[in-house]
């Protein structure tokens, strides 16, 4: 059973997710990751449970860590041929 995780709900999601839908007909699972109560991905939704999936409703609860980022800064420059971990 593939899965596949689309983030965001706009346009340009909204083509990702039909492509994918006609390259790959085994996807049986979508996970739509999107603002809460957004417009956007309500009808994205819609559109989706339109496709023959199983269902397509929203997830209310949900654990995301979202990490600060420290690297890179504002004003690094990165030159080809440098590493970095």
């Amino acid at each position: 059973m593939a899965h596949l995780a689309l983030f965001g709900a706009g346009a340009q999601i909204r083509a990702h997710a039909a492509l994918l839908l006609a390259l790959y007909p085994s996807l049986a699972r979508i996970t739509l990751l999107a603002r809460p109560g957004s417009a956007r991905a309500s009808a994205l939704l819609a559109a989706l449970a339109q496709t023959g999936l199983t269902s397509a409703a929203p997830v209310e609860s949900r654990d995301v860590y979202s990490p600060p980022v420290l690297y890179p800064r504002a004003g690094t420059v990165w030159y080809s041929g440098q590493r970095h971990n």
